[in-house]
């Protein structure tokens, strides 16, 4: 692993993109290197910078849960997840609802919740499906409706969403 590092840090000071978004690996999991988080952040900003967004979700997942010795931010989080979604992440539209589901970084809106989680469910991200079932289970910033909230969860648990599984299994 150290001579990756090596040739992944070589790489990436070198400006190749996909060096530096393996580097952040390292530093994030601590391979090849001492974990730093702070470092990883760096080569994320710099590949971000690049064009490559999905660097943002990284980032804001960094943020959201206060990683290593970066402290909890949900503004950050909020801005970093609605940057990597111009890149139409079906895993950024997930976390921007998830933020607008609970009002972290930005003020609750449950509709607007489910409009990201919708986003999210039509390009195959099954813990939107999961959330849009419950949403239209409870009438959660959507109108209830019993049917919706059953096609959701199947098509969770087509997914292989393990929580939608479980459901189903107990309602068997």
């Amino acid at each position: 692993m150290d001579k990756v590092f090596a040739c992944f840090s070589d790489a990436a000071k070198s400006g190749v993109l996909e060096a530096q978004y393996e580097l952040v690996v390292c530093y994030r999991c601590g391979e090849g290197t001492e974990q730093d988080i702070r470092t990883a952040m760096y080569w994320y900003e710099k590949a971000a910078d690049q064009g490559y967004l999905q660097a943002y979700q990284n980032m804001g997942i960094v943020y959201q849960n206060g990683l290593g010795d970066v402290p909890i931010d949900y503004d950050k989080a909020f801005i970093c997840f609605k940057k990597a979604a111009e890149e139409e992440s079906p895993d950024a539209y997930f976390c921007v609802g998830n933020c607008y589901l609970n009002g972290l970084g930005v003020d609750k809106n449950v509709k607007e919740a489910a409009a990201w989680f919708k986003k999210a469910a039509e390009k195959g991200e099954p813990d939107s499906m999961f959330h849009l079932a419950w949403m239209y289970q409870e009438g959660i910033g959507v109108e209830k409706n019993d049917e919706l909230s059953e096609d959701y969860l199947y098509k969770a648990v087509k997914a292989g969403w393990e929580p939608a599984i479980k459901i189903m299994e107990e309602k068997d």
